[in-house]
């Protein structure tokens, strides 16, 4: 099958932790890592072998030192289609989209090692964004990450209540984290100097 996701972008330079999905095997692999987690999370997320929301997307996974998968996310670029979450977003997205801001969509978070595969997670996210120049990184998530987002990170709340629970025992909204309003808490927790250059590809 040909790929349909983004592999065609060098993350080299930038020194990440995590790695850029290129090939239909290796996309097996991390769905395969995901699929029984995100089951037990969201029963009603889709398990898909072709995720929709993955086209279109950068889908980026980390191994450890015996090349297990401990952590995968995907980062989807707005486009014509709109973003994987779009009939929640759409409404909260008109402002940015007319001012021509770039936008990209965080999900698909899986990780099994605790604080520490968090960290590398956000921080890869914050530096693939800028690098592919992403303006503003939306995210659909639980509610119980309110502060996190908004105390930690500095982004907008869109929406408190999406309108539905994926199955979980959890209230779901929306946030905005336009990067150019990033709270210094991120860069002291993350270690990222704030203001770095990582400009590089623009997709």
């Amino acid at each position: 099958m040909k790929n349909f996701f983004i592999n065609n972008i060098n993350l080299d330079s930038i020194k990440l932790s995590f790695k850029l999905v290129k090939d239909m095997p290796t996309y097996n692999r991390v769905k395969a890592f995901w699929h029984p987690i995100y089951q037990k999370l969201y029963p009603d997320v889709p398990q898909l072998d072709i995720d929709p929301g993955d086209q279109n997307a950068l889908v980026l996974y980390r191994e450890n030192a015996t090349d297990e998968i401990r952590s995968s996310f995907r980062i989807a670029l707005d486009c014509d289609q709109g973003l994987p979450e779009e009939r929640f977003l759409a409404q909260h997205l008109l402002t940015r989209r007319k001012q021509g801001m770039k936008i990209g969509e965080f999900g698909r978070l899986v990780n099994v090692d605790s604080i520490f595969g968090l960290k590398e997670c956000y921080c890869s996210l914050y530096q693939i964004a800028k690098y592919i120049g992403i303006d503003t990184i939306v995210i659909v998530t639980s509610m119980q990450y309110e502060n996190f987002y908004i105390k930690k990170i500095g982004a907008e709340q869109l929406c408190d209540d999406i309108g539905t629970t994926f199955g979980s025992d959890h209230v779901f909204g929306a946030f905005a984290w336009d990067l150019a309003k990033t709270n210094v808490d991120f860069f002291k927790w993350t270690g990222i100097k704030s203001q770095v250059n990582l400009a590089g590809d623009k997709l």
